[in-house]
C-alpha cells in the first residue's frame, strides 16, 4: 500500500506541465521589458546614424565647395584695371551681406591681359534668391562685352543681377546645404555665405599713390616684394560658409566652414 501511494505522488508530480498563471504573468513582465529596452536603444542608434550622417554630408558639401571655390580664385587674372576679384555686398535693415563675388578667370587666355575683363571671362559666385540653400557659380560665354570699370559700382551691381537672372548663362548648384535665414521678419530669405578680400598694398594706399599724395616706398608690400620698378601686389579672399546639417530628425545643426584663397600680381610704378 505504501508503494502505491508513493507510486501514486510522484505519477502526479511528473504529470505537472507549464507554468502557473502567476509565474507566466511574470514571464510576460519580464519578456516586455527586454523589448522595451531592446526598441529604445534601437532608436538611439538610429537617431545617432541620421544625425552623424546629417553632419559628414555637409561637411563634405563644405569641403568640395571651398575646394572649389579656392582653385578657380587662386587662378584669378589681375591687372591695375581690375584686381582679379570683386565683392558685392547688400544692405538690409542696417546689416551688410557681402554675399556675391566675382573673379576673373577666363576658359582659356584673357582678351586684354591688361584691360577691364569681358563678362565671358567672369565667374560669379553667390547664393540663389529662388533657392537660398543653393550655391551657385555662373558664367555667361555668350556675353563677350567689356566689363565695367572696377570702380563702377552701379555698373557692377546692374551687370551682377544682368547675370543672376540672364537666360544665356550657365549655373551650376555647388551645393545645397547652406544655412538660410532672414534678416528680420519682412525680408528675404538669404544663403549664409561671406565673402572678404584683403589686398597688399590696399585699394587706398594705391589710389593715393597714383594722386602723389604717398610714395611708393611707403607702401605696404606683402613681404617688401617691390623694385625700382614693379612691386607684386597680394590679394587673399576669405570664404565663410554656414551650412546645414539638417538630420530630418532634429533642426538647428549648423556647421561654420572657412577657407582662403591667395594670387599675386605686378603693379608697375
Amino acid at each position: 500500500m505504501r508503494i502505491c501511494l508513493r507510486t501514486l505522488k510522484r505519477s502526479r508530480r511528473s504529470q505537472r506541465h507549464g507554468l502557473s498563471l502567476p509565474e507566466l504573468l511574470a514571464s510576460v513582465l519580464i519578456l516586455g521589458m527586454i523589448a522595451a529596452s531592446l526598441g529604445g536603444v534601437a532608436s538611439a542608434v538610429r537617431t545617432a546614424n541620421s544625425y552623424c550622417s546629417g553632419y559628414t554630408q555637409a561637411a563634405q558639401h563644405a569641403r568640395v565647395t571651398l575646394a572649389r571655390l579656392e582653385r578657380n580664385i587662386s587662378l584669378a587674372t589681375a591687372n591695375e584695371s581690375f584686381p582679379g576679384c570683386r565683392i558685392f555686398s547688400t544692405t538690409v535693415s542696417g546689416a551688410t551681406f557681402p554675399d556675391a563675388v566675382v573673379v576673373w578667370k577666363p576658359l582659356t587666355t584673357a582678351a586684354a591681359p591688361t584691360g577691364l575683363p569681358r563678362v565671358n571671362e567672369l565667374l560669379l559666385y553667390t547664393y540663389n534668391p529662388s533657392t537660398p540653400s543653393q550655391l551657385l557659380e555662373i558664367r555667361d560665354t555668350t556675353n563677350t562685352a567689356a566689363a565695367p570699370a572696377a570702380t563702377a559700382t552701379s555698373a557692377w551691381n546692374t551687370l551682377v543681377s544682368t547675370l543672376l537672372t540672364s537666360n544665356t548663362a550657365t549655373r551650376t548648384v555647388i551645393t545645397t546645404r547652406l544655412y538660410t535665414a532672414k534678416p528680420n521678419a519682412a525680408a528675404a530669405t538669404r544663403g549664409a555665405v561671406r565673402f572678404l578680400a584683403i589686398a597688399g598694398p590696399t585699394d587706398a594706399q594705391w589710389t593715393s599713390y597714383r594722386a602723389g599724395t604717398m610714395a611708393w616706398d611707403d607702401l605696404d608690400w606683402p613681404m617688401d616684394r617691390y623694385g625700382g620698378s614693379y612691386g607684386s601686389r597680394m590679394v587673399s579672399l576669405q570664404i565663410e560658409l554656414l551650412v546645414d546639417a539638417n538630420d530630418g530628425v532634429s533642426s538647428g545643426n549648423i556647421l561654420p566652414f572657412f577657407g582662403s584663397a591667395t594670387y599675386s600680381y605686378q603693379l608697375s610704378r
